[in-house]
């Protein structure tokens, strides 16, 4: 998508694609805002499952909501959400979605993000042992977190709701996520309400710990994870 305004998806399955299923990449002078995405499958694809990012500075992204969706099995993570200095990805709101057994996080805030809402959403098995898209193993395990907030100026950072860890799908396997949920240093007005997270025992099993809160900020509401 590069440049669209009201645009409307439903009922998309994307699998087996070299790079990313799904990508938001407007460039110069370009916009894409209030797109409406219903049950979107990004699978199995040799890089990140879905990108949203920026192909200018002068580009625009934002309000995309994305509903009962699907990244997961892919060779980079789930979802990566990456801004510009001074042009952030405004609003990204993700509700009832998966992101599991990618090789990488989950659901990547990445940088430069503001206004992301991240609804009763389930990130499990990420950080795998093994590639999907290749069929090889990854030497990854214990490295990569379910939600990712990362250290790269993100600010009104909603998570409500939701697990993360090994659950659902996922259940049976050995927790490979470091953290169920983290939250870099450069990063403000953040919140975690309601979630499910543990270390390797509990609902929502993660290899290290359900929660790693580094954020600096001084306006956050960042909770302990149920578990």
């Amino acid at each position: 998508m590069f440049n669209s305004g009201g645009l409307t998806i439903t009922n998309a399955d994307i699998i087996d694609y070299a790079q990313n299923a799904f990508r938001i990449f407007p460039g110069p002078g370009q916009a894409v805002v209030n797109s409406f995405i219903h049950n979107l499958e990004c699978d199995t694809c040799g890089d990140d499952g879905a990108l949203i990012g920026l192909g200018a500075s002068t580009a625009r992204v934002q309000n995309v909501r994305f509903s009962l969706s699907w990244f997961s099995s892919n060779a980079g993570t789930g979802m990566n959400v990456t801004g510009v200095p001074g042009n952030p990805i405004d609003g990204v709101h993700l509700s009832n979605c998966t992101a599991g057994g990618n090789v990488r996080h989950g659901i990547w805030v990445n940088s430069n993000c503001k206004n992301i809402d991240i609804d009763d959403v389930t990130t499990a098995g990420n950080s795998a042992a093994v590639n999907d898209f290749a069929g090889k193993p990854t030497a990854t395990t214990n490295t990569y977190g379910g939600v990712m907030v990362d250290d790269g100026n993100n600010i009104g950072v909603s998570i409500v709701g939701g697990r993360s860890g090994a659950t659902g799908a996922w259940d049976g396997a050995v927790p490979t996520q470091r953290y169920g949920y983290v939250f870099g240093s450069n990063t403000d007005y953040c919140g975690l309400f309601g979630a499910t997270a543990s270390g390797p025992t509990g609902p929502a099993r993660n290899a290290t710990a359900g929660l790693l809160n580094a954020s600096t900020g001084t306006h956050n509401q960042i909770n302990p994870p149920i578990g």
